[in-house]
């Protein structure tokens, strides 16, 4: 059984190494490799064709948090698998999925998009289910 939970904490690692290094490491902070594109969704009735340096650089800051606290969520998924208690591993599991039920619900009361056309209604909402499905079953077998 502790096998299985480590299987699954070392996947939510890997997942979140993707997510939150390609936020730090990419240009921009991974919007663009995201479909964003944020000059289309600038208010105004002309389309905005560069963003002031100023909201770009804080994008990109934002986006480079969200990148940090997601590798935390990683070395916590890792020292928990790691980890002979089983305490340790339940209390790893608890805190992803509470992260995930919040991202999930965050989709919905605070729109990724802008209300503009084209705005995104929601993130990824497939890849938040795939990745909290395993972590409910360990949740449940812990």
């Amino acid at each position: 059984m502790h096998a299985v939970i480590d299987y699954i904490l070392y996947f939510q690692a890997a997942a979140w190494t993707f997510f939150g290094a390609s936020h730090i490491l990419d240009e921009g902070g991974n919007i663009k490799n995201m479909g964003w594109e944020l000059a289309q969704f600038m208010p105004g009735k002309a389309k905005v064709k560069a963003l002031p340096v100023e909201v770009d650089l804080c994008m990109t800051h934002i986006c480079a948090i969200l990148g940090s606290m997601q590798l935390t969520l990683v070395v916590m998924c890792v020292l928990a698998a790691k980890s002979k208690s089983k305490e340790v591993k339940t209390m790893a599991l608890r805190v992803v999925l509470v992260g995930q039920v919040l991202v999930t619900a965050m989709q919905f009361y605070k729109p990724s998009g802008t209300g503009a056309e084209g705005s995104p209604a929601t993130g990824p909402i497939p890849v938040i289910i795939a990745m909290a499905l395993p972590v409910v079953y360990a949740n449940f077998i812990a």
